[in-house]
């Protein structure tokens, strides 16, 4: 499967409605069927050696695209992110 800009991705999951982000399989389809290639997601890859980095790549109401970076050995406590 060949890989897609980020940028594509990021359309396509833009294009979802409200009621598609409750059907977890449609929206992990989306992303399985289109793999970023890696070169346009690299000046979204940022590492701290103090603790993992979470990367903005989109953001809407319905969603928030991230590159989250963890180097070895980096943890964080079990949370979530209502709302």
């Amino acid at each position: 499967m060949p890989a897609i800009a980020v940028q594509d991705l990021t359309a396509k999951v833009r294009c979802c409605n409200e009621s598609d982000f409750s059907n977890v399989a449609l929206i992990r389809k989306i992303l399985l069927d289109h793999p970023v290639d890696p070169q346009s997601i690299e000046r979204f890859l940022i590492w701290d050696s103090q603790h993992y980095t979470r990367n903005l790549i989109d953001k809407t109401p319905l969603f928030e695209l991230m590159a989250i970076c963890w180097e070895v050995g980096q943890g964080s406590s079990i949370h979530n992110h209502k709302d």
